[in-house]
């Protein structure tokens, strides 16, 4: 009995379950943790002050995009261009065998491409170099260009006493030696754009020049780079005159339309209708593609051969191409468009150093003259030459004895029918209507030609790209037209002849100056 009740009292001893558990329930834990309520939250201030901000750049950002696009095709900025216009070499010599003195003039040229924005140059530093050494500096005053200007400005530079190393210093007396001196110019421009009368937009050019001059006291530029068009970036000239490869022919396109509205009765090509730096692989390619535009012309045109042209493609495949009549190679020939008028194409190459084959008796005739009358290794340098020997360039050429035949032929026929003749050739023929490097040969004798008889009203010609004009003691207008090629982007040089009984009326566009030929 004792027993049964002490099981008894351990029994209800035992911790009893709960309530849940004791009818078959699972607890329900979740009634053991404490129910969270919601916490309401606000946005800091400082949140929405940056969401404001942020909003606000953005849309600040968006809208000077969009009014930088709009500037941008209003005005079309272009970046101002550097070119070195000629440079002097006046006096060098290399004291002690490697401290050089020097002195040096280059003449710059800044050009102003824009047609809305004027060009400010504030800052302007020029360094020279050889062979890695600045050798001297100069700076430039800040001046203006205003859309569509070019401004010339002489920089006089000096080195005194500018040490070379070894390798260096034969490298400059080798050159000096040779004729031939490469030197670099670096050029830092501070620039400011004026867009309008309220924008303006600042910014630095930067630019780097290798050049080519001749050796000391007389140096001159010698780096080369004359319609004159080849599909090649601009460069220079023989002188170091830019030169708009690309844009000579869209000249050509505008001249052929002005010619068509006028409606032209026939136009004429003075010559170099390429330009020797063409690459060789694209001559006939770009030769054609020339011509294509002259074939978009409503009447005929008759061509000449230049030097350029001579330099791409032989004689006979350019007579070919330019369908010129011809004998035995030569390019000289005549036409009558209208009663009354004659005109008369000389070869100004019918004696030359180029377009011939090397081994050509013509060829070693020219170079027998060269020879005789230029002293310099580089036929075609004028250096150390006076006057008019320096037209004996390897560029240049003669007109041979029997085109002076035809030549005096043509002009007695004409004299005899009571023509007027016009003279045209690639190379000028009078020393005052051009410069003496850019002559005849044997201009005095094609003159003593054309004196001899009264027939003659004018003569036309090419090749010196700066243009001339001069009437001679027997009266004939001598007028040597501006080049294409050195007609900056936007600008023309091209124009048209209206004819009178006692006058020739050159209208001249742009670049090409309008002249009155009133008959004596």
């Amino acid at each position: 009995m004792e027993r049964e009740e002490h099981i008894q009292e351990r029994i209800d001893r035992r911790p009893h379950p709960p309530a849940d558990e004791a009818a078959g329930r699972r607890p329900n834990k979740l009634s053991l943790r404490p129910r969270l309520q919601p916490v309401s939250r606000r946005t800091h201030p400082l949140a929405w002050i940056i969401a404001a901000f942020c909003t606000v750049f953005s849309i600040i950002i968006i809208l000077s995009g969009l009014a930088v696009l709009t500037i941008y095709l209003v005005f079309r900025p272009k970046s101002p261009r550097f070119d070195i216009a000629s440079v002097s070499l006046n006096a060098a010599y290399l004291d002690a065998g490697a401290l050089l003195n020097a002195d040096v003039t280059i003449l710059t040229n800044f050009s102003n491409p824009n047609r809305k924005v004027d060009v400010s140059f504030g800052y302007l530093q020029l360094d020279l170099y050889f062979h890695g050494v600045m050798i001297a500096t100069q700076g430039i005053g800040p001046f203006a260009a205003r859309r569509g200007e070019s401004t010339l400005r002489n920089v006089h530079m000096i080195s005194s006493q500018v040490a070379l190393p070894p390798k260096a210093a034969k490298a400059w007396t080798d050159g000096v030696a040779a004729n031939r001196v490469a030197v670099k110019v670096v050029g830092s421009f501070r620039t400011r754009a004026n867009l309008g009368r309220v924008l303006h937009l600042t910014y630095w050019l930067h630019s780097n020049c290798n050049i080519m001059v001749s050796a000391p006291p007389n140096g001159v530029l010698q780096f080369r780079r004359y319609v004159q068009y080849a599909d090649i970036p601009d460069g220079l000239s023989y002188s170091g005159v830019p030169r708009y490869y690309r844009h000579s022919i869209l000249v050509l396109q505008r001249a052929v339309s002005k010619w068509n509205d006028h409606k032209v009765q026939f136009a004429m090509n003075f010559g170099d209708i390429v330009d020797g730096f063409c690459p060789k692989d694209k001559s006939l390619s770009t030769v054609q593609k020339v011509i294509k535009e002259f074939n978009g012309f409503n009447g005929p045109t008759y061509h000449m051969i230049g030097n350029h042209c001579l330099y791409n493609l032989p004689r006979n495949e350019l007579i070919s191409l330019f369908k010129m009549p011809s004998f035995d190679g030569h390019a000289y020939y005549d036409f009558s468009p209208s009663p009354g008028y004659r005109f008369v194409i000389l070869d100004a190459y019918d004696i030359s150093a180029i377009g011939w084959p090397k081994d050509h008796a013509i060829t070693l005739t020219a170079m027998q003259i060269l020879e005789k009358k230029n002293p310099n290794a580089n036929k075609n340098s004028p250096n150390g030459m006076v006057g008019l020997e320096k037209r004996f360039l390897m560029f240049n050429g003669a007109v041979g004895k029997e085109q002076l035949l035809w030549l005096d032929s043509i002009l007695r026929d004409s004299s005899k029918n009571k023509e007027k003749v016009i003279i045209c050739c690639h190379l000028p023929i009078h020393p005052k209507a051009a410069s003496m490097k850019a002559l005849v040969w044997n201009y005095e004798e094609v003159l003593k030609v054309i004196h001899s008889y009264k027939c003659v009203k004018a003569c036309f010609a090419g090749h010196d790209h700066q243009g001339g004009y001069f009437v001679d003691t027997h009266g004939i207008h001598h007028r040597v037209f501006e080049a294409a090629l050195e007609s900056p982007p936007g600008s023309n040089s091209f124009g048209h002849i209206d004819v009178y009984h006692d006058r020739f009326s050159l209208i001249g566009t742009d670049r090409m100056k309008s002249t009155e030929m009133v008959f004596s």
